[in-house]
């Protein structure tokens, strides 16, 4: 009996063991970065290039058990790129480029993670996963992002009403602004700048009142990127 007890006791020992190593690896054992990253958007208008950039900071996990080919997770914090197209002019229009990939269910922090992952179809550039090894910071060089993962583009008719939000086609921002606007680039560099705050709130009343800005559009067909857009796509926090 008395061995049969010391057994339990062993086999007791071990699984309590086995389940704090099982909580602890994926905290400890697994790779964590963390980053800034800032992407800046340059588009050419009718009076000149104007651009926007905005840094978030990224937080890249790989997990020690991987399921459903997810072996990794992502935090994003920070907010949209706001680019002002008519800088000089009396009725400001405005480009917001959302924490959010067009035709993807990734977030702008995916572009520098894809160098990490190594998922095939979203690998931009190895120079990009040496610079977050590296922390270069605002040293490290530019690189252009691929159209896979261009953040969604919007505008507002109104900047008062949200209703009035319309996708940007990247491709053709004359369709939404008018003859001379075209997109010039949109680059993501590592950075040891702050994540920047503030700068939409600035010109999007929905926020500064803390409602919907981009309301649910239920005649969008599921898949739609802009059938619902909550607003961490805009500010994440």
């Amino acid at each position: 009996m008395t061995f049969l007890l010391k057994l339990l006791g062993w086999i007791v020992g071990l699984v309590v063991a086995a389940i704090v190593v099982l909580l602890l690896y994926p905290r400890f054992g697994t790779p964590v970065y963390d980053w800034h990253q800032e992407m800046t958007i340059v588009i050419d208008t009718p009076d000149g290039p104007v651009s926007g950039s905005s840094v978030s900071a990224v937080r890249w996990k790989e997990h020690a058990i991987k399921a459903q080919g997810m072996g990794w997770s992502l935090k994003v914090t920070g907010e949209a790129v706001v680019v002002d197209l008519r800088p000089s002019a009396s009725s400001p229009r405005y480009l917001f480029a959302l924490m959010k990939g067009a035709g993807t269910e990734e977030y702008m922090g995916s572009v520098a993670a894809a160098s990490l992952s190594g998922r095939k179809g979203r690998v931009i550039d190895e120079a990009l996963f040496a610079q977050i090894k590296n922390r270069q910071g605002a040293a490290a060089k530019p690189i252009a992002v691929p159209s896979i993962q261009y953040p969604l583009l919007v505008t507002f008719g109104d900047i008062e009403d949200p209703a009035s939000v319309k996708q940007v086609n990247p491709d053709n921002l004359a369709s939404s602004f008018g003859p001379g606007y075209t997109l010039t680039s949109i680059t993501l560099a590592i950075t040891d700048e702050p994540v920047t705050n503030g700068r939409v709130e600035a010109v999007l009343p929905c926020l500064k009142e803390d409602e919907v800005c981009i309301p649910l559009n239920k005649a969008l067909p599921y898949g739609n990127p802009m059938r619902f857009l909550p607003n961490y796509v805009i500010r994440s926090k």
